[in-house]
């Protein structure tokens, strides 16, 4: 009877003492990252690359954009999603010098969808005045061809260009809208 107190009394000892230390390492962690995050995505074998650009966008009340900055971009090399013919509210154009590159949808990001109480209709909208999304855009075609992108637009659901930016040296140099004189841009 005394060897299986003692054995018992061990077991719970150890248990404390891993409770103690799960407890110690664990208030000095940073937030949990998801795996997704710490997974990069497959670098291309090619030179393909893609824009990765997170907008900070601002409306009134009446649902009118009345600002949209660019908080981070980036060129990386990487895999773009499909976006031939993707519908959406608004439109995001790569333009080269001369001409219209490509032209696609994107949903508003102001609105979410959100599920209603009981008695509600199972999906309601809401309008948020101030958001941030990201948006990742090809810089090359799915065989890996630089399409030759050296500037993004992107429009809101009425066509009114809100946000524009160049492609320079690798970099995105967003500038406001007035100041772009492109002509795949302005159409």
């Amino acid at each position: 009877m005394r060897k299986a107190s003692r054995t018992i009394g061990t077991i719970a000892f150890l248990l404390l003492l891993v409770l103690i230390g799960w407890w110690v390492v664990g208030r000095g962690r940073q937030p949990m990252i998801s795996a997704a995050a710490l997974t990069p995505a497959p670098t291309p074998a090619d030179n393909r690359q893609i824009a990765s650009l997170t907008f900070s966008i601002t409306s009134n009340g009446a649902g009118e954009v009345i600002g949209v900055t660019m908080v981070e971009g980036a060129i990386l090399p990487g895999y773009a999603p499909n976006v031939l013919h993707r519908p959406g509210a608004w439109t995001v154009v790569l333009a080269s010098p001369t001409q219209e590159v490509l032209r696609f949808g994107i949903p508003d990001p102001r609105l979410v969808r959100v599920e209603g109480g009981a008695g509600d209709v199972p999906h309601t909208s809401t309008f948020l005045l101030e958001v941030e999304f990201d948006v990742t855009l090809p810089l090359a075609d799915p065989q890996g061809n630089d399409l030759g992108v050296t500037a993004i637009g992107l429009l809101d659901e009425t066509g009114r260009l809100i946000f524009v930016a160049s492609l320079r040296e690798g970099e995105i140099v967003p500038f406001p809208p007035r100041e772009f004189f492109g002509p795949a841009l302005i159409q």
